[in-house]
């Protein structure tokens, strides 16, 4: 078998199951890790509304599902960040262009 290059190699981790945690696997990491799972796959808009490039204040849109959401990034460690529950459909932010995507791990 013929070995791939470096930078050809798959560095994605192994898809998780929503119905049972992995082995040895704690429910709260499992759980982190479906969000990042999830988030990963989607197409977010991003705003910065603060002064600094990560450790920040966010408005964060998904096109798709037309959910808006606010985020601040503060430190690395888990319960530093947090992400408020989603808008109303009535006040949603979308915005019009979405060339800018991202998913932040939180």
């Amino acid at each position: 078998m013929k070995r791939q290059p470096a930078g050809e190699r798959s560095n994605q981790e192994p898809k998780l199951s929503r119905a049972h945690p992995p082995a040895g696997v704690a429910a709260a990491d499992w759980q982190r890790a479906l969000r990042r799972q999830f988030g990963r796959g989607q197409a977010f808009a991003l705003e910065n509304l603060g002064d600094q490039p990560f450790f920040s204040e966010f408005r964060v849109g998904n096109p798709l599902s037309k959910a808006g959401y606010r985020m601040a990034i503060r430190g690395l460690d888990a319960g530093d960040n947090y992400c408020r529950a989603r808008t109303t459909p009535a006040t949603n932010w979308v915005p019009a262009s979405t060339s800018s995507s991202s998913s932040p791990d939180s």
